[in-house]
């Protein structure tokens, strides 16, 4: 899935899903929920304030486009503020 692709179901434009990637826009709750949904991810994998086991790590992303896979790494991470 690429950053296009992930704002148009979540109701984004891809230059704000760039923006929260690089921590320069703040996610609203109904999108991290929206988020979670497109990437089949729960939001406790998404929003997990502690680092996931590595074997969560691969199933989470694995099936991103790499550039999506940096903002859900940043959402977990808590670098999107």
């Amino acid at each position: 899935m690429t950053q296009e692709q992930l704002g148009t179901r979540i109701g984004l434009s891809r230059a704000s899903i760039v923006n929260i990637e690089q921590g320069r826009q703040q996610v609203l709750l109904h999108h991290v929920v929206a988020m979670a949904a497109a990437t089949e991810t729960s939001l406790g994998e998404l929003l997990n304030p502690l680092e996931p086991m590595p074997t969560q790590r691969p199933r989470l992303t694995k099936n991103l486009d790499p550039a999506l896979a940096a903002v859900v790494e940043a959402l977990i991470s808590g670098r999107s503020k």
